[in-house]
């Protein structure tokens, strides 16, 4: 059985606290304390999602911020949309 949380998961993808840390642009001090808190700041988990190009998703590493990365998806698509009308 595999207890490991979403975000451990994500980190080990990533190949450990080192390379997760570099491929995010964090420290690997940032990335420790996360992970003995088990709260990845939003922001984190969005960079991680991206990093792991969506194995991970936001929501899966911080459930509890669902509608925030909600809410950033929407205002992102608005935003790449009146890019693409001002071009």
């Amino acid at each position: 059985m595999n207890d490991k949380t979403p975000f451990q998961l994500a980190i080990e993808d990533l190949g450990g606290q080192v390379k997760a840390a570099e491929k995010i642009g964090r420290h690997q001090s940032t990335i420790s304390e996360a992970l003995r808190k088990n709260r990845p700041s939003a922001e984190m988990c969005m960079l991680i999602e991206a990093a792991t190009d969506g194995r991970f998703t936001a929501e899966q590493l911080r459930p509890s911020k669902a509608a925030v990365f909600a809410g950033f998806r929407k205002t992102s698509k608005r935003r790449k949309a009146a890019q693409t009308e001002a071009a």
